[in-house]
């Protein structure tokens, strides 16, 4: 009687394979993926010292992922996080959009350079949305912190794939003000959208575009799309409602103590980081941003029934 045994091999899973942002140049095997992440490394489980896990003081780092194949690299961020001075917010340096000063910035480049020309994006703030970057080969990313504050930073995939993409264009709304601003994941292409719900069709020129969120009941579809020679990206879409809203302060309180006078501002709604300013007049008209006088501190008011707006 023979005796038969089997034998069963279990492979383990492969990893992947975790990059933090460093100076140097990372290969990309055909087909693989790599997480890639700010120097802090992945978010942190729980909430306790979860600042451990941000990014540090004063970086400033160079890195390039490699396709080993010679194919194409595609880098998505699931999150992305960086302190920005006015508020969550993003800028890009293409066409006449500013850079902020003194904040954190990771910036992506088009190939294996840090060439002006070849700057894809510049990301700060807090983007919302996920997003995916391409070029045509290598790609760059250059991260630079100052030393005044630090964020949770950014959790991103990068894929070497055999074929280039245009990639959807980001959708940002301003925390600030009730406008979209679009800008470009892929180096040279244009963007078109609309703020109806209906097909790209208007020429985005770089100046934020208006929506209306007045509306309780209602909601306001916006789609983008970037096209460079004459390849589509896919349609990029965000619904925003009255709850996306600008916050907006209340009226300031007037109190008077005998003859002097003090005006004090509303709070600051939560999620506003702006500077307001109380402006007011002494004739009965109505105060806004080119009439009244612009309140300094508390003062002495003589003359007798007088009229304050603020």
């Amino acid at each position: 009687m023979g005796l038969a045994i089997a034998f069963l091999m279990v492979l383990p899973a492969k990893a992947q394979t975790n990059v933090y942002m460093h100076t140097g140049t990372q290969n990309v095997p055909s087909g693989s993926t790599l997480n890639f992440y700010d120097s802090g490394g992945p978010a942190a489980v729980s909430t306790d010292y979860y600042w451990e896990k941000w990014y540090g003081h004063n970086e400033n780092a160079t890195l390039t992922f490699k396709n080993t194949a010679g194919g194409k690299i595609k880098v998505t961020f699931d999150t992305f996080d960086a302190w920005g001075e006015n508020s969550n917010r993003q800028t890009v340096p293409i066409g006449d959009w500013a850079l902020r000063i003194n904040n954190d910035h990771l910036y992506i480049y088009d190939g294996e350079n840090t060439l002006e020309e070849k700057l894809i994006a510049d990301l700060t703030g807090n983007i919302k949305a996920g997003f995916s970057v391409m070029a045509d080969g290598p790609i760059t990313f250059k991260f630079v912190s100052d030393g005044q504050y630090r964020e949770e930073g950014w959790a991103a995939t990068v894929t070497s794939v055999p074929n280039f993409e245009v990639q959807p264009p980001v959708i940002v709304k301003d925390e600030c003000a009730d406008v979209v601003s679009f800008y470009p994941t892929t180096l040279g292409s244009t963007i078109s959208y609309s703020a109806d719900g209906s097909n790209p069709s208007l020429l985005y020129s770089g100046t934020p575009v208006a929506i209306d969120l007045n509306n309780p009941t209602s909601s306001v579809t916006v789609k983008a799309m970037a096209e460079l020679n004459g390849v589509s990206s896919a349609v990029a879409q965000q619904t925003f409602t009255h709850a996306d809203q600008r916050p907006t302060p209340g009226g300031p309180t007037i109190t008077f103590n005998g003859n002097t006078v003090t005006m004090t501002p509303a709070a600051v709604p939560a999620g506003l980081n702006e500077t307001y300013y109380v402006r007011y007049t002494t004739n009965g008209s109505e105060p806004s941003a080119n009439n009244g006088t612009v309140y300094s501190g508390p003062f002495e008011w003589l003359t007798p029934n007088t009229t304050f707006k603020a």
